[in-house]
């Protein structure tokens, strides 16, 4: 899941905190902790619910919510040499190849309009929330009406399939980090590329399958490749940002929200349509996934085409595109 103020502002926070080079394992802790958080709510709420009702779980969950914000407002500062706990050593190797506060220049909007690497990214989100938001809502329902798999069995089965999704993102910051990805025009072409290609294969081969654990898992090991390109996608958003990682971060993981209605629409309207055809059981379900293939094989393509351009004001405070 995205939240549309939680990651501009996460995004802007790791620009500040984390040097260039160490951005990549912060940002898989981060966006793995959230899909953590998402997977184990729903079982927590049904447990509170059970207990205490769903009025009392509303007030618990925000009562804890209202404390970790007067807690992390106590505690955060916007610069790291504002914070009483950070030495000066420490807070000038972050600065040394961190994103520090500075004048705030209008956006420049035609240029950013203008600029490959924005539409790149906001592609690549759109590809890659289509993707992901089928997990999230579907998948259960397909192992259902597609394989035969009982409830129980296909909800610990889509578990499965989040968990590696976690554990890709997790792991793909340490891998942006260790190949220093988020600083080679190459390598970073070549980890995003490479990661939705396996994707894609790893996907296909899973609907050539009949085995319905073998093909959980091939599948669980394709979401993997797909995440593991998350910390990737951020690294690139912040680094063209410069001075906008806010607002323009937040527009291009916004473009997320149309990969994830169309995926949410697609896949229903067809196999509704599919069914009204007569198809039934994998021949009504599989398309979909056929064709998020196709959607994964477009985000490796833009992954190996990808242009790192940033957005930012020259010496003489007027916007200009910086190769």
């Amino acid at each position: 899941m995205r939240w549309p103020c939680a990651f501009p502002n996460a995004a802007r926070v790791v620009s500040r905190w984390f040097p260039e080079h160490e951005r990549g394992r912060a940002q898989g802790i981060l966006l793995a902790a959230s899909q953590l958080g998402g997977a184990i709510a729903p079982f927590l709420a049904a447990l509170l619910i059970q207990h205490f009702g769903w009025r009392m779980t509303f007030a618990i969950f925000g009562i804890l919510g209202f404390f970790w914000a007067a807690g992390f407002y106590a505690w955060f500062r916007d610069e790291p040499s504002e914070h009483p706990s950070v030495t000066d050593s420490e807070a000038r190797y972050i600065a040394s190849g961190s994103a520090t506060r500075q004048k705030q220049n209008p956006i420049p909007w035609k240029l950013v309009f203008t600029n490959p690497s924005i539409w790149f990214l906001s592609v690549i989100m759109i590809c890659a929330s289509f993707n992901s938001y089928i997990y999230f809502s579907w998948f259960p329902k397909y192992l259902g009406e597609a394989r035969g798999i009982e409830r129980t069995t296909a909800g610990l089965m889509s578990s499965v399939v989040l968990l590696f999704a976690a554990i890709g993102t997790f792991t793909g910051g340490l891998l942006v980090d260790f190949f220093g990805a988020a600083q080679s025009a190459r390598r970073r072409r070549a980890f995003g590329s490479v990661a939705f290609a396996l994707a894609t294969l790893m996907l296909m081969f899973a609907l050539q399958s009949d085995s319905p654990w073998t093909a959980v898992i091939l599948t669980a090991g394709s979401c993997f490749a797909t995440q593991a390109t998350q910390s990737l996608w951020w690294s690139c958003a912040i680094g063209i940002s410069g001075q906008h990682v806010g607002a323009l971060f937040g527009l291009m993981n916004s473009m997320g929200v149309f990969g994830a209605m169309s995926s949410q629409f697609l896949t229903g309207a067809l196999a509704d349509w599919l069914g009204a055809r007569g198809l039934t059981a994998r021949a009504q379900w599989d398309p979909i996934f056929y064709i998020n293939c196709v959607v994964l094989t477009v985000a490796a393509v833009l992954w190996a085409a990808f242009v790192f351009r940033k957005v930012e004001p020259d010496k003489r405070s007027e916007p200009t595109l910086l190769a």
